[in-house]
């Protein structure tokens, strides 16, 4: 008996110095866990999370593999802010980075494509005339941006593709490009009357049908370079009826998920721009809301969310009242999803409002954005996202 105490006790001796030695390993690895197992963790649990590992790119590569959209956001901008310093990086940079510049969400593309510039950004190049075509003007936008600031005038061919483009904002910056390159007259100010942006456009449009023979003509498209998508996050949420509403109930058709505070004015000014895609397209799309408006750190007072409450956030029951009056008054027929623990606009990260996931049929997430965008715009988005994804290329035998 004395013998087998003994046992007992030099086991548990060796097993507290077991803890006492990897104490900083035990609990990071526990942070980690709950980091990637919990679709809703916040951003500062996440920083805290790579901050603290001292294999960052092992850490990078698991939040990345998640598929949770602010562990992807995480990761791709970690990256970004740490690469240059962190040689240890490099390996998990140029595997996400490729990937990362066609992500669904427009703020990991943002990220990554200022990761790959400071990488070698042949992936972008091969990428830019697809997401130059994107249905998004704030996507154009960003990928025009990039071409814009490498100031390489042989590029002109790519920007050229933007001088009639329907937005002003991207066609003001094609114009404006092509004019700093060419040393030709015809720019265009950010703010112009329709005579002005007609006369520079069509001073630009002529001079590229002069020129263009002296630049080598680009691809159309890559054959390899498609949009990519990732897996929904299940919830269950109830409406301003009191009836218990799941996300998986639209799958089978395209779904538009939109977060807002029903008394934000530019959320507000997004829900009419639905109400006209919904009367456009009728049972061909399912708009589902989730109104933020009673959560505490909803927007806009999102710094508890921010500063690690981490899916636990106070509810203020009046505002269910408060939801369901706001959207009768904007005449909202599409239903509303009352978010009472912030877990679900968490996940998506949906508190930064208007937030906007386009969801297809199969239930992959799309599109990510944040802001207003226009129902014609929404329309287009709708087109690509009722379409499948093209059947990846299977990978070629090795010897």
């Amino acid at each position: 008996m004395v013998a087998r105490w003994m046992i007992v006790g030099v086991v548990t001796v060796l097993l507290a110095v077991f803890c006492y030695i990897n104490f900083d390993v035990i609990v990071q690895t526990n942070r980690m866990n709950i980091a990637t197992g919990t679709p809703a963790s916040s951003p500062r649990l996440l920083e805290k999370v790579l901050a603290e590992d001292e294999s960052s790119d092992k850490v990078v590569l698991a939040l990345w593999m998640s598929q949770g959209i602010p562990h992807r956001q995480a990761a791709i901008a970690y990256l970004r802010d740490r690469v240059l310093s962190n040689p240890d990086l490099i390996n998990a940079a140029q595997s996400i980075g490729p990937e990362a510049i066609t992500d669904p969400d427009i703020t990991v593309q943002r990220d990554a494509l200022a990761l790959m510039r400071n990488l070698g950004d042949s992936p972008v190049w091969t990428a830019m005339p697809m997401m130059l075509r994107d249905p998004d003007p704030q996507v154009r936008l960003l990928w025009l941006q990039y071409i814009a600031n490498d100031n390489t005038p042989r590029n002109a061919p790519l920007v050229a593709t933007c001088i009639d483009d329907p937005d002003p904002q991207v066609q003001t910056l094609a114009v404006q490009t092509l004019s700093r390159w060419s040393d030709q007259a015809f720019s265009l100010p950010e703010v112009a009357d329709e005579a002005t942006r007609t006369a520079a456009v069509n001073a630009c449009r002529t001079w590229w049908s002069e020129h263009r023979d002296q630049y080598e003509r680009m691809p159309a498209y890559a054959a390899d370079v498609h949009p990519t998508s990732h897996p929904s996050i299940p919830f269950q949420l109830t409406d301003t009826r009191g009836e218990s509403v799941a996300l998986s109930n639209y799958f089978g058709q395209p779904v538009l998920l939109y977060f807002w505070v029903t008394t934000d004015p530019t959320c507000r000014e997004m829900a009419g721009e639905l109400k006209k895609l919904q009367a456009r397209l009728g049972d061909e799309l399912a708009i589902v809301s989730v109104a933020v408006d009673g959560v505490a750190g909803g927007a806009p007072d999102a710094a508890r969310y921010q500063a690690g409450d981490d899916g636990t956030l106070a509810f203020d029951e009046q505002a269910t009242l408060a939801i369901t009056a706001a959207a009768q008054a904007e005449g909202v027929t599409f239903p509303v999803l009352i978010e009472n623990t912030g877990r679900v606009a968490g996940a998506f990260e949906g508190f930064h409002v208007p937030v906007t996931v386009w969801i297809d049929a199969d239930g992959q997430i799309r599109r990510r954005f944040t802001g207003l965008r226009n129902v014609a715009t929404l329309e287009a988005m709708y087109q690509q996202v009722a379409k499948p994804l093209p059947a990846m290329p299977s990978p070629k035998p090795t010897n």
